[in-house]
């Protein structure tokens, strides 16, 4: 949640195009948002956006991951800003 009716969805990549179809599928209420309650459906005028999408100019974002047992001290070298620092040393494992 970047705002209060803002959301930020990152997707795995395997999955992105097939996730995006169904976020477009809920927003135009073709599908439920649960399959335990086939009736849920977004309320109000949702906006499903592909960041990806390059005729989005300035909104466009790309994301990269960087995995890996020493991925943080590679972060942390990158990094110099010592408030960015302090928050990538806080990120926990998962």
């Amino acid at each position: 949640r970047i705002a209060s009716k803002r959301y930020l969805l990152v997707a795995n990549a395997a999955n992105a195009e097939k996730d995006l179809a169904w976020l477009r599928a809920a927003a135009a209420g073709e599908v439920s948002l649960c399959q335990m309650r086939p009736g849920v459906r977004f309320k109000g005028d949702v906006m499903v956006k592909d960041l990806k999408d390059p005729s989005l100019d300035e909104e466009n974002l790309v994301d990269l991951a960087l995995q890996g047992p020493v991925s943080r001290r590679i972060l942390l070298r990158l990094v110099s800003r010592s408030s960015d620092r302090w928050r990538l040393q806080a990120l926990k494992k998962t």
